[in-house]
């Protein structure tokens, strides 16, 4: 990991020739406050920056290349014996997964988690447009070399313009909460079906998860089983 040092100081250097760059916050006037030549050492370190970014990666994709193409690394890593715990996990999930996109698929959700779901898409389409589409009317334009004290005031939070800011912040964490609440319902809901497939809940069980205004709410569990998946495979994936 040593030579990532010739990344992290190119970086580094650029962020503090900005910051040596921008507006003197001297109280008295000297001269020497203000650095002439940061601004172009920085642009410097930047392009520096840059090369060092994109070396990086040409380096890494040749290594991982050389590596994929010997025979010997392919010996080797054939050779090499599962983690069956690991093993094992990625089955469960994978037949988790299978049996949550079938029994949540949108023609078997019942209204509510519908409602729920184009709500949350709504609020977040709305607040990613306001942020990306008009972000002057959002948040006050603060740089890297801004100053608190004299741009916000002394304030960090008068960065969000009023009212339009702080919509776009409300309708981002309403739409975060809703996606939460549907996926926690969703995988209430998945184990519900995998243990009715498994004989051990009535109909009526998962009606009460479900909700009774789901169009296929009495035969969901029926008409949507996965069809590569046996009872005792989705057993071990609860």
């Amino acid at each position: 990991t040593v030579p990532v040092i010739f990344l992290i100081m190119p970086t580094t250097l650029s962020g503090t020739l900005f910051y040596l760059a921008g507006p003197c916050e001297s109280d008295g006037d000297d001269e020497d406050c203000e650095i002439s030549w940061a601004g172009t050492m920085a642009t410097v370190a930047l392009s520096l920056t840059g090369m060092a970014q994109g070396i990086t990666m040409l380096g890494f994709a040749y290594y991982v290349g050389e590596g994929v193409r010997d025979p010997e690394v392919q010996k080797e890593l054939e050779a090499m014996p599962y983690d069956l715990a690991v093993q094992e996990a990625d089955e469960r999930a994978a037949v988790f997964r299978k049996s949550f996109d079938r029994y949540t698929a949108w023609p078997c959700l019942p209204s509510f988690m519908r409602i729920l779901l184009v709500s949350a898409l709504a609020m977040m389409t709305i607040s990613v447009d306001m942020v990306l589409g008009f972000p002057s009317y959002c948040f006050v334009p603060f740089s890297l070399t801004g100053s608190i004290k004299e741009d916000l005031d002394g304030k960090p939070i008068s960065v969000v313009k009023q009212p339009w800011g702080w919509i776009a912040i409300v309708f981002f964490m309403l739409a975060t909460v809703l996606l939460q609440v549907y996926n926690s319902w969703a995988t209430k809901f998945t184990k519900r079906c995998i243990a009715c497939e498994k004989n051990e809940l009535d109909i009526a069980d998962i009606n009460d998860i479900g909700g009774s205004s789901s169009p296929q709410g009495e035969d969901h569990c029926q008409d949507h089983q996965p069809d590569d998946v046996t009872p005792s495979v989705t057993a071990k994936g609860v």
